[in-house]
């Protein structure tokens, strides 16, 4: 890869509504392109840091960083785009996509199916990318947990008094580990007499 190359895709990029046709490699490419006009910076600089030389590749490199923010910043707008279209139902033309461009492609898609989802028809769907909320972290409006019956597995900091939750007597003693109605675990991690070790 060259200075020019790069200026012409971002150029190109800068200039296109879509996605301009970078080769498979581009990516990789860049990043070796980028590193090796560092190396050469720095070995100039130590040989005679006043020399065109030196200055030439200070400057190529600062232009090759800037030129390669633009590619990115204007590739991954296109492929956010891209990612909403096909949610609603457009078929695209993914052939211009790198092999780093598809994956967040896969995984803007995903995102945006889930919140089309939850927005338009009240269903939250999960992606590789949701992180489990604990029962105990949302803010209680009564009790948590009590519908649905969701469970949490604490561990016991103190000895519990004997309780009944959903028609179960629970007889808790210090360190003891156990899967409890989140309705009663939330309040005893709440209390400070359990923490929280999962779900």
């Amino acid at each position: 890869m060259t200075f020019n190359e790069v200026s012409r895709i971002a150029q190109a990029e800068d200039k296109s509504t879509d996605l301009v046709e970078v080769r498979r490699d581009f990516y990789p490419a860049l990043r070796e392109y980028i590193q090796r006009v560092k190396a050469e910076g720095e070995d100039e600089i130590r040989r005679d840091p006043y020399s065109l030389k030196a200055t030439g590749l200070q400057n190529e490199i600062k232009k090759a960083q800037q030129k390669a923010s633009i590619i990115v910043d204007k590739r991954m707008r296109k492929i956010m785009l891209m990612a909403a279209r096909t949610a609603s139902g457009a078929k695209l033309d993914l052939g211009k996509l790198t092999e780093e461009e598809r994956t967040f492609y896969d995984n803007v898609l995903e995102e945006v199916k889930a919140c089309r989802s939850a927005t338009l028809e009240g269903q939250i769907l999960a992606t590789k990318h949701t992180v489990p909320i604990s029962p105990c972290a949302i803010p209680a409006s009564g009790s948590p947990g009590a519908e649905g019956g969701q469970m949490v597995l604490i561990r016991c900091l103190d000895d519990i008094p004997t309780f009944n939750a959903n028609g179960k007597d629970y007889r808790l003693g210090r360190e003891d580990v156990a899967y409890v109605p989140a309705s009663v675990g939330c309040g005893l991690v709440k209390d400070g007499k359990a923490v929280e070790i999962g779900r």
